[in-house]
Formats: C-alpha cells, structure tokens, sequence
C-alpha cells in the first residue's frame, strides 16, 4: 500500500475519531452500562459504541482488510495474517469508567505483518494522535497538525 493511500485512510479516519471519543465521553456522562467479559475484565456500553463506530467507518474504507477488535470475536480465530486492522475501541476500561481521563481510543492498520497506520485519541484529554508513515507522526490540537519529531534521542557523553 502506497504512502498516499495510507495517508488518505488516516485522513478520512480523523473525524471518525473525534466523534467516537466525543460519544465515549457523552455516554460516560450520562452513566455507564457495565459488564464482566468472559476473560474477566469489564466492557461497557462504550466501548461497544465505539467500537461499532470504528469498525463501521475501517470497513467501509478498507473492506478487503479483516478487521481484529477487542470487542468482537468475528476474525480472532484466523491464524497467521499479514494484513489486518486491530482496534481497541477504549484502552483503559477500568479508568473510562471511574472517570479519569487516562484511556484512549486505538487502531493500528498492519501490512505485511508490520505496523503503517496508528491512531490514538486520547479524548478526554483532548490529544490525537496519528502516523501513516516513518517521520509522518502528527498530533492534531484544535483542528490543526502538529508535525512530531519522533527521532531517537541519544545520551550526551
């Protein structure tokens, strides 16, 4: 997949993510429905909304990539893929429902088995972030790019 093709899916999924943070918050205010999951760790009605926004907007921009959620079991079986999307709707459950502000909304797009897309909004913070590309890392504060340095710091002698 080329750069710009990557850059295009980030772009188109930016709004997609503003919204859905938006709705993790609305819905935390307004009280949250919580479940224990099989594994023994909560879910909430949250994560499922965003969960469902994300997978609905990833899959009608990239059909042709399954798509691995936390919160779903469709695709969790398949072994040995090269190319998929793994989301976690809302990283940081168990602060999202007692109310902090340390939790994010995630999505990786993985092409040969290696990471090309990130994007991690962080909502009630106010942060999003988003990669596409090697020296192509940006954060996105008050509707404008903040291009990332993200070169590796070395330790002065």
């Amino acid at each position: 997949m080329k750069i710009e093709d990557r850059k295009k899916i980030t772009n188109e999924l930016l709004d997609t993510f503003i919204k859905a943070g938006d709705l993790s918050l609305d819905l935390r205010k307004k009280g949250l429905i919580k479940e224990i999951k099989e594994d023994n760790t909560p879910v909430t009605n949250g994560d499922l909304e965003v969960n469902k926004i994300l997978v609905n907007k990833i899959g009608e921009l990239t059909p042709e990539i399954p798509i691995i959620s936390e919160e779903t079991s469709k695709n969790k079986d398949i072994k040995d893929l090269s190319n998929f999307w793994l989301i976690d709707p809302i990283d940081g459950t168990f602060d999202y429902i007692n109310n902090r502000e340390e939790f994010t909304l995630n999505a990786a797009l993985i092409i040969n088995k290696i990471p090309t897309i990130g994007i991690i909004n962080a909502p009630a913070k106010k942060r999003l972030f988003y990669s596409f590309a090697e020296k192509n890392s940006y954060e996105l504060k008050d509707k404008k790019e903040i291009i990332l340095n993200c070169s590796k710091k070395t330790k002065k002698k």
